[in-house]
């Protein structure tokens, strides 16, 4: 599977109707190693594609509660800023580790997405101060 391939299909099972998280995604985060995050404004060129390893979960955690139809950025002349803060954890071997990890950063708000059911959960947890 590549990262866009997964991106694409976290896409469809969390925005179904507009499937508007996958240019979301690609055209704002970084890659980190294992997860991607959101930067703070939007960028041309897309997160690079690459071969990533099957899986049936990823987490996608959130900063504030999401819902498809939200306002995904604000223009402020030539800069665009992102609004919505994520990060999706694409190796999530240790899950319950990864939701402690997020909540200590302040993503609190948790999807485990099921890629083989194209389903979700979503938990909201407390911070982790």
């Amino acid at each position: 599977m590549t990262l866009y391939k997964l991106i694409r299909q976290v896409s469809e099972i969390l925005t179904p109707e507009t499937n508007s998280l996958y240019e979301y995604l690609l055209h704002t985060s970084d890659d980190d190693g294992g997860f991607l995050r959101t930067r703070w404004c939007y960028w041309g060129k897309p997160v690079r594609d690459f071969t990533v390893h099957d899986m049936d979960k990823v987490l996608l955690c959130f900063k504030h509660p999401f819902h498809e139809g939200d306002a995904y950025y604000e223009r402020d002349g030539e800069y665009i800023e992102t609004l919505v803060k994520m990060q999706l954890m694409y190796y999530p071997e240790d899950i319950e580790a990864n939701i402690e990890w997020n909540r200590q950063l302040n993503y609190c708000f948790v999807y485990l997405i099921d890629l083989k059911h194209k389903t979700y959960t979503m938990t909201e947890y407390e911070p982790i101060v």
